[in-house]
């Protein structure tokens, strides 16, 4: 009995241990990228994370709504302002206080602030509206993902998650590493640490205005093309939705 238990153990203990992570060597990198020469870290590095920053509110009637935005209605009827704020979302129509259903996402924020104005012109005399705008930076996930985007206010929550909203890794991907572009900086996730020794520092806890990128497998020694797309994020060459754009015509 000693031996058969002995066997499992030693079983067990060699199926879970699994296939050995491979250090990240960032030399193939900069010789193909020398302008990202200090910029890039690893997930290990990353210790104190930045407060994020104030939400801004805009009033410019031009401005287009979209899904995920916050908009803040004040509606005084005549009975005192009321005021509330709501995500953006395609449907249902938005709740306007004292108003009922508006359509906003798609439309101006003049306009949408128009039509609630007509509506309570049927009962109130002289009513008042005030539209604001706050447009979280979010996550943008892209690369070697089955749903690449933009994931709206996202910011706090780890890199499996956001992942987990693009629908995870394509089949052409190569999931021992993932990218986190924030700012100037390139952080380096090594996802075999995470899934292999549960290292839970490898799933970053992400944050307003970063884009997460999938690697694509490449063969051994030749550089993924998302090093590239990193790279001229991190040096202000680009925007995460021209690269999207650019990524998807690959």
């Amino acid at each position: 009995m000693r031996k058969h238990a002995l066997a499992w153990a030693l079983l067990a203990a060699a199926c879970s241990a699994g296939p050995e992570p491979v250090s990240f060597d960032p030399a193939p990198i900069l010789r193909s990228h020398p302008s990202l020469q200090g910029r890039i870290v690893t997930a290990d590095e990353v210790k104190a994370e930045p407060a994020s920053p104030a939400e801004s509110w805009s009033s410019d009637d031009s401005t287009v709504i979209e899904p995920g935005d916050r908009v803040r209605f004040t509606v005084d009827a005549g009975q005192g302002p009321r005021t509330q704020t709501v995500v953006a979302v395609p449907r249902p129509p938005t709740e306007v206080p004292g108003v009922g259903p508006v359509q906003v996402v798609g439309r101006r924020l003049g306009d949408v602030r128009e039509e609630i104005r007509r509506r309570l012109l049927r009962d109130v005399r002289r009513p008042e509206v005030t539209l604001a705008l706050s447009r979280p930076p979010g996550i943008c996930v892209l690369g070697r993902v089955k749903r690449p985007g933009r994931v709206p206010g996202a910011a706090r929550v780890p890199v499996s998650l956001a992942l987990a909203g693009a629908n995870w890794f394509d089949p052409g991907a190569d999931p021992s590493r993932v990218l986190v572009v924030r700012g100037s900086r390139v952080i380096v996730c090594d996802w075999d640490r995470y899934v292999l020794e549960n290292d839970g520092r490898q799933d970053l806890a992400l944050q307003a205005g970063d884009t997460v990128l999938a690697l694509t497998r490449t063969e051994e020694g030749r550089v993924p093309p998302e090093w590239e797309a990193a790279a001229r994020l991190a040096d202000g060459r680009t925007t995460p939705e021209a690269l999207e754009t650019a990524l998807r015509q690959r």
